[in-house]
């Protein structure tokens, strides 16, 4: 009987995740280059239990002990583009990452809305610079300047660098860093250089669909009600029989 509680209880805590990792994709709805999230939920390994009676009579089956929430996933979906004009803005044309020097080394975002820094590095919005295809940040300088598909960037007659564009073997198995910055994991693979075309004065949208969004919340509201009914029907149970054990008794 405890069991169940424990197990409803599990159902409960899982949702109370799941509804914050919900609740955050709606606060980004409008982050240029946001990947909505992905929550997983599985069993707990399942017990075998088996009579203990010495005869060694056959497994009587399966028992789940409730629900847990994997590693939070993402949906790599590319969002919708929105045209700015403004030349700082860029958007990938297909997979790929941007690469800038995060505070633990470098990340990964698709989200271009970069500005020009006062020293005229190409950063983005919390001031990670952007990486050329060498690993350095990428000065553009305060003149107008023009980003070509192949990535290059052209102030005047000078080429003044290449933006870096990777991808991953399996972009799933990236680790989420803040809201819109990535970092490879073991699960994901090394980053590798990539050809990816890029389109100045465009950005990529939030994948979030928030239509989506408020019906899953919904959903998961009420399987958590759900979860909180079973909990009251253990607890009453259980109080049930210590009332009536210890009448007999």
């Amino acid at each position: 009987m405890l069991r169940g509680l424990y197990t409803a209880a599990s159902g409960m805590l899982a949702r109370v995740l799941q509804q914050e990792r919900l609740a955050g994709d709606l606060a980004n709805v409008n982050t240029p280059g946001y990947k909505a999230s992905r929550n997983v939920t599985e069993a707990f390994p399942e017990l075998l239990l088996s009579r203990l009676d010495g005869t060694g009579a056959p497994v009587v089956g399966p028992l789940g002990t409730g629900t847990v929430v994997a590693e939070p996933g993402a949906d790599m979906r590319p969002g919708p583009w929105v045209t700015t004009g403004r030349p700082q803005d860029l958007a990938l044309e297909g997979d790929g990452f941007f690469v800038v020097m995060g505070p633990g080394g470098p990340a990964y975002t698709r989200a271009g809305n970069f500005t020009v820094g006062p020293e005229g590095y190409l950063q983005a919005p919390d001031g990670s610079p952007v990486l050329d295809t060498t690993g350095q940040p990428l000065l553009v300088g305060s003149a107008q300047f023009t980003v070509r598909p192949d990535g290059q960037v052209v102030g005047g007659d000078a080429v003044l660098g290449t933006i870096a564009r990777v991808t991953f073997a399996n972009p799933a198995g990236l680790r989420r860093v803040g809201d819109n910055l990535w970092q490879a994991t073991p699960e994901s693979g090394p980053a590798v250089p990539a050809a990816t075309p890029v389109r100045q004065g465009v950005l990529e949208q939030s994948n979030v669909d928030p239509v989506q969004v408020v019906v899953a919340m919904l959903a998961n509201f009420r399987a958590f009600e759900a979860a909180q009914r079973a909990v009251q029907a253990q607890d009453q149970t259980l109080g049930l029989a210590i009332q009536e054990v210890g009448r007999v008794t």
